[in-house]
């Protein structure tokens, strides 16, 4: 399997096995099976679940994230690079209906 790397904003990955290999995507944004993590993340390779377009975490400008397994997602910003960020996932419980405090209405 060959992999490609991508540069912030590019359409045209470069094969990391051989330098005249290339691939250009098309007009819409790639989502690839999996991405390679940055050494500083601890490496490895990660699936990728979902690309989405949102506004970029460091400048506030629209963004193509991929969403990775293991709650991580990662920004294609034009002006900072790869922005590696972290999901934050939280849930919300209301309490059962009797379980509820009574409200007293008053009659008028």
């Amino acid at each position: 399997m060959s992999r490609f790397l991508k540069q912030p904003g590019s359409r045209v990955l470069s094969s990391t096995e051989d330098q005249s290999m290339f691939l250009i995507a098309a007009d819409d944004p790639l989502v690839p099976d999996d991405v390679r993590l940055p050494d500083s993340l601890g490496g490895g390779i990660k699936r990728v679940r979902r690309g989405f377009v949102a506004p970029c975490p460091a400048c506030g400008e629209e963004a193509f994230h991929l969403s990775l397994e293991g709650a991580l997602n990662v920004a294609e910003c034009l002006c900072k690079g790869f922005l590696w960020y972290r999901s934050i996932t939280f849930s919300l419980t209301m309490p059962d209906r009797a379980e509820a405090d009574p409200v007293e209405r008053s009659e008028t």
